[in-house]
């Protein structure tokens, strides 16, 4: 009889270490479910970023402000004017970055003559004459007319651009001119946008 007293008597350390062994391991299920948690949030909210940001830094469907319009006098010479935008990149976003220029010209209170300032004969920077009777490209001798059409030089040298100047579509809105930033391929004669 004395072993069956021997068996019948509670143990209570056995308990107590099974009930500490469940509790460390539902601690250790917590802790990386926790972990685990952690290092997904970074990667799932890049994910879902463009969704919950909305149309606000969708680049405004590709209307980018060039200033007031009163910054360009009516019928005066063309002026070159760098466009500037936020980038947002992930989690960096960098502020008024430039994407690109325009050639602006004011014809009346409310029409504007705006071209990209991207040569469409190989991409090179196209400014205002000193005269600020035409474009002019300095890279291979490409000209234009205020109107965007190719220009004959004047001494006769062959203008290289296979078509007139880019023009792109512009509005005034809040006494604000804004332009719809495009990029189109140098180097062909038909308008094949890339950007």
């Amino acid at each position: 009889m004395a072993a069956n007293d021997h068996d019948s008597e509670p143990q209570p350390a056995a308990d107590q270490e099974t009930d500490r062994r469940a509790m460390l391991s539902k601690l250790t299920i917590g802790a990386g479910l926790a972990l685990g948690g952690a290092v997904a949030v970074g990667p799932l909210s890049m994910a879902i970023s463009p969704v919950v940001r909305g149309d606000s830094a969708r680049e405004q469907d590709g209307w980018t402000a060039v200033g007031p319009i009163d910054r360009f006098v009516v019928g005066g010479a063309p002026q070159r004017v760098v466009l500037r935008r936020d980038k947002q990149d992930g989690w960096l976003l960098r502020r008024q970055q430039s994407i690109g220029s325009v050639l602006v010209q004011r014809v009346d209170a409310t029409t504007f003559h705006v071209f990209s300032a991207v040569c469409p004969h190989l991409g090179c920077a196209v400014g205002v004459s000193d005269a600020g009777d035409h474009y002019a490209c300095p890279c291979h001798r490409s000209s234009f007319m205020l109107d965007g059409t190719r220009r004959e030089n004047a001494d006769g040298a062959t203008n290289p651009a296979p078509r007139p100047l880019d023009a792109l579509a512009a509005r005034v809105a809040d006494g604000q001119l804004l332009v719809e930033w495009v990029r189109y391929r140098p180097g062909t004669a038909d308008q094949v946008r890339i950007a």
